[in-house]
């Protein structure tokens, strides 16, 4: 639950920006990306009054500012890694997550200093949250069971859902509301929970059963026995690299995590571009439905992890078989979504209800390929959601380029739906290479 609310905090201060960002600056409505299909029943909207900015940024500063976070998350995640394997899970997060905070609250008045002040700060944000997820994944395999990984992996990735979802719905309405104090009162908002959770974080989370202080010795050989069996955990000790690098099931994981990482990126900023700026479509005025997708992502992924522990737990299937079901429909899922998104012509709504199913069943790969990080490796988890995070957020990038790229010219649903069909293509070729490759036991170096 603690790293629920962690996760949830987390993609707060992530994605608070790509959605205030339209308040704070001055620009034009990118009605030069609506197809040329949707222009005839849309010319009354093309000139709409955008509320006056003290900043007057262009439109690749704005998008560079977006993408300075992940840039210094990108570089961020093997570092981390190592370090939380070395200093331990809590120490790091607790780091990260208080230098994240001082710089979220420095946010509004860095902007006012210019681009190139909030880029940095925004890359330097990017890197001392690079201990996050590895930190999340090193606790579970700490206290959870194979048999409860799906939806103890599930229930912490849903807050990054969750957190979209509350950003999605308010940030949009708070940054452009002046009676409330505008844009920058959503990263006092948010700033302001973090500390809350940070304060107690100390007090809440152990990194293991047997730092517990409270936990009784039995309950704590327990947890141990159904985590680790007979073995010890194995601590600080030296990082098989070599192993890790030529390990296949390692490798169809990253394959999955790369083609996931590229649609949700898609999903995440393509799509919500397609529909806010093509089809015309007010999140302001429609919150609910702009978060609806987060939500349905979220529903899903706990209804369906649940299903597959159960599954697990009375041996009605193995790990390695719960891990391909996962992976298949989360990915194959989307794909078909966006084959349909097409079709769904002008219609805001309905391209929103398509989104909202293929965001939705995404969920599953929590239970897929997220989950199986810690099949395969309990012991360096931390080292192997790192490599795979650092790959696959390197291949993220190459979605807003090449989407930046098609977008020139005149624009169709043929050219969005290039842009949308690349991604189809990694869901199926990268889940059918992550079939070949899965295990669901510990690997020898492990």
């Amino acid at each position: 639950l603690y790293y629920f609310l962690g996760m949830v905090n987390a993609y707060f201060l992530r994605i608070n920006i790509v959605i205030t960002i339209d308040a704070s600056f001055r620009h034009t409505k990118l009605s030069r990306l609506r197809p040329v299909e949707c222009v005839q029943h849309q010319l009354t909207n093309n000139s709409k009054k955008l509320s006056d900015s003290p900043f007057r940024w262009t439109e690749n500063q704005r998008t560079q500012i977006v993408n300075a976070f992940f840039y210094g998350h990108c570089i961020s995640q093997l570092p981390s890694g190592i370090l939380v394997h070395r200093f331990g899970s809590k120490l790091m997060l607790g780091i990260g997550m208080v230098i994240n905070t001082i710089l979220g609250f420095l946010t509004p008045i860095t902007a006012s200093y210019g681009f190139i002040y909030l880029f940095i700060l925004r890359f330097i944000q990017g890197i001392v949250i690079g201990p996050v997820i590895p930190s999340s994944y090193t606790i579970l395999a700490n206290w959870t069971p194979p048999n409860e990984r799906s939806r103890r992996v599930a229930a912490i990735n849903c807050g990054a859902q969750i957190g979209m979802a509350i950003t999605m719905s308010i940030s949009k309405y708070i940054a452009s509301n002046e009676m409330i104090g505008g844009w920058a009162t959503m990263f006092y908002i948010s700033n302001g929970f973090n500390t809350l959770w940070l304060i107690s974080l100390y007090e809440l989370v152990y990194e293991d059963p047997v730092s517990h202080p409270t936990l009784k010795k039995r309950c704590k050989i327990n947890i141990l026995s159904s985590v680790w069996g007979t073995e010890i955990p194995r601590h600080n000790v030296k990082i098989p690299w070599k192993e890790i690098f030529y390990s296949p099931p390692a490798w169809g994981i990253t394959l999955a995590a790369l083609a996931n990482r590229y649609g949700y990126e898609i999903l995440l900023t393509e799509i919500p571009i397609y529909i806010n700026d093509v089809l015309d479509f007010s999140y302001k005025k429609h919150a609910f439905f702009a978060a609806m997708p987060f939500c349905f992502m979220a529903i899903f992924a706990m209804m369906f992890s649940f299903l597959l522990d159960e599954l697990i737990t009375h041996k009605k299937i193995s790990i390695a078989t719960a891990r391909k079901i996962g992976n298949t429909i989360g990915q194959i899922g989307p794909a078909i979504a966006l084959c349909f998104v097409g079709y769904a012509s002008c219609d805001p709504f309905l391209t929103l209800a398509i989104l909202s199913i293929g965001l939705g069943v995404n969920g599953a790969i929590y239970s897929g390929y997220v989950a199986n990080h810690i099949d395969i490796s309990p012991n360096y988890v931390c080292i192997l959601v790192a490599m795979t995070t650092f790959i696959a957020t390197g291949i993220g990038f190459i979605a807003p380029v090449l989407a930046s790229y098609a977008l020139y010219g005149e624009i169709t649903f043929k050219t969005w739906g290039e842009i949308f069909f690349l991604a189809i293509g990694q869901y199926i070729i990268c889940n059918l290479c992550y079939m070949v490759f899965v295990e669901g036991k510990r690997q020898p170096w492990d």
